[in-house]
């Protein structure tokens, strides 16, 4: 007598039937293997309607988002970045998607000098009087000091170039004053006169030219007081960088630079300021080099609707921020596998691997990239680098940032036939080669199904995903499962065409449905077909006589000897169910048996005994 009540094995084809333990199988489709029993899966139910074929539910807003085309989503930074793999790649601000980082301006500033320094108002005329105004106060012998001063539509000043000093004599008694005449050359701006008085220049007066004015009060310590002299604007060869700013995000573009233009002390107008097309845009930024700037500084920030600016301020007046946008580019179009590793952004552009600065997933400098041999198949991220893989390679790309990244071969032998097959489980990556499935941990790369599958031809899996540390992989009608943990390997027939998981829950897409998976008052059929049992030995004859099978539901119970169907019987009811083979059929080597339905097997029993007997 011989028996079977364990069928927790799972696949294994790599090596004949006779040969494979006794609770694994060759024929292994929706069996429900972790009880240990011979049961079948559950149905799945309806989850969400008009779904599409890809989805992925972002956790931080809650929301689906859905695609008829394979799309990368990257969770990162609370922010959900997605990589369209056909166009530009975009994100989500405020449930709106926008694109990833945002493209320069590209229609360089034209410059005009609009307003250049003033000729400046003279004092033409100092007079001094005495005994006309007995108030008057100025003593003599001291030395005055006056300075005429413009003052433009912006409340800026422009010094005069000359300084005039009178000294009234000795001699004169102490009611003396001065009067003070002063042309206007320039009829655009206000003159102010300045007396110098107690270490400041102080105000006299200030009003429209030309003027003639009477200084005839010698202490003005309480009149205003005006420090800043220097000449105002700009004064050099100069050049203006204009750049888009995201204020939500801080996202802004690399620069679009006007050509050099000279200017001598005065106002220039940076006219021609494109304004963007892209929603994320709400501002923009102007910088300017030249003079005493050494490296573009910041002159204005601009809304993005103005097409020109008006500056006037000298070098030494701007807010001291610096460019440091150069780089900022988009990415390019049509990237592939987009993933996140070191805080960074990598994704595929062909043969090139390309990647981000760390933390700034809006920003790929033109020049970080690594070159590959062949065209990127996907990507993977392990504990020690990241796997680039072709169809026939592996490589291995480390680094602590992006001026550090180097690359080496793992494998010349194994790559990748279909990015969207790649997971990552507990730090390791498991995913569809031109043999199987392959793992590596940045190590060693090693075909996982080999051992009991042999070489497996998945060129047409759809996609795979992580569920309770399974590997669920979907080739065309049936898919293919891996339970790491218990080193099973069995089919499904869950009637989808893609997975998705969100939320630890595993689901299906289908016919614009998404489905959660194995979650129903019913049960799919299951296919199971068990080893081929030889007891003694293939050349010992034997006689299979009584087969006892205890079972529930519904089961349909096909017996083979010698590979030769002998008898095939059905069961609904929980029992110890009797199967008798023909005498004539009954003798041969081996006896196996595929058992269908969705109901459950406890245990086989059978007897084989001695033919010779």
């Amino acid at each position: 007598m011989a028996k079977i009540n364990i069928f927790n094995g799972g696949l294994r084809t790599a090596v004949a039937a006779h040969l494979i333990s006794e609770n694994e199988s060759v024929v292994n489709n929706n069996v429900n293997h972790i009880p240990g029993l011979l049961e079948s899966i559950t149905d799945k139910t309806e989850a969400v309607q008009h779904a599409k074929k890809w989805g992925h539910f972002f956790t931080t807003s809650g929301m689906w988002h859905w695609s008829e085309t394979p799309k990368d989503w990257v969770e990162f930074q609370e922010r959900l970045y997605i990589g369209n793999r056909d166009g530009y790649s975009t994100k989500i601000i405020n449930n709106t998607e926008y694109n990833l980082g945002i493209h320069p301006p590209t229609v360089k500033p034209i410059i005009i000098v609009t307003d250049e320094t003033p000729e400046q108002d003279q004092i033409t005329r100092l007079d001094l009087t005495s005994a006309d105004n007995v108030a008057a106060d100025i003593p003599a012998n001291v030395p005055l000091r006056y300075r005429v001063v413009n003052i433009d539509a912006f409340n800026k000043y422009y010094v005069s170039e000359t300084e005039f000093t009178i000294r009234i004599p000795a001699e004169n008694s102490n009611t003396n004053q001065v009067n003070v005449e002063c042309e206007d050359t320039n009829i655009n701006t206000n003159i102010a006169i300045f007396r110098f008085f107690d270490n400041y220049w102080r105000k006299v007066y200030e009003g429209v030219g030309p003027i003639t004015i009477i200084d005839d009060i010698y202490d003005i310590s309480a009149n205003d007081v005006i420090e800043d002299y220097e000449a105002r604007g700009l004064d050099g060869t100069y050049q203006y960088a204009l750049t888009f700013y995201n204020s939500v995000d801080g996202t802004e573009s690399a620069p679009v630079i006007s050509d050099e233009f000279d200017i001598d002390w005065g106002i220039a107008t940076v006219t021609n300021l494109e304004v963007s097309t892209d929603p994320q845009v709400d501002g923009r930024r102007l910088y300017r080099i030249g003079g005493a700037l050494t490296t573009f500084t910041l002159v204005a920030k601009l809304d993005n609707v103005v097409t020109f600016h008006v500056d006037n301020l000298r070098d030494d007046e701007l807010e001291g921020s610096l460019l440091q946008s150069d780089d900022n580019f988009p990415p390019v179009e049509d990237l592939h596998y987009m993933m996140e590793s070191y805080a960074m952004l990598f994704a595929a552009d062909k043969d090139k691997l390309r990647f981000t600065p760390i933390g700034e997933p809006d920003y790929w400098p033109q020049t970080y990239f690594l070159d590959f041999p062949r065209v990127i198949t996907g990507l993977a991220k392990t504990p020690i680098g990241i796997l680039v893989f072709n169809t026939y390679e592996t490589w291995l790309v480390t680094g602590t940032g992006p001026l550090s990244l180097a690359q080496q071969l793992l494998t010349g032998s194994q790559g990748c036939i279909n990015g969207d097959s790649v997971v990552n489980i507990e730090g390791a990556a498991y995913w569809a080669s031109t043999d199987g499935v392959c793992m590596s941990n940045g190590g060693e790369v090693k075909i996982i199904t080999r051992a009991k599958l042999d070489k497996l031809d998945l060129t047409n899996s759809v996609n795979a995903v992580v569920y309770d540390e399974q590997y669920y992989l979907l080739t065309g009608d049936e898919s293919l499962i891996l339970d790491l943990n218990r080193q099973v390997i069995k089919n499904t027939t869950y009637g989808i065409e893609s997975f998705i998981t969100a939320n630890d829950t595993l689901y299906g897409y289908n016919n614009e449905v998404l489905y959660q998976l194995e979650n129903s008052d019913t049960k799919l059929s299951m296919k199971y077909r068990t080893p081929k049992y030889i007891g003694r030995g293939f050349i010992v004859p034997k006689v299979y006589k009584n087969i006892y099978i205890f079972s529930e539901g519904d089961i349909t119970v096909d017996v083979y000897v010698d590979n030769i169907l002998v008898q095939t019987d059905s069961f609904t009811d929980y029992d110890n169910h009797q199967l008798k083979i023909p005498s004539e059929l009954a003798r041969g080597f081996s006896i196996q048996f595929d058992i269908t339905g969705t109901g459950t097997v406890y245990e086989i029993h059978w007897e084989d005994g001695n033919a010779t007997q």
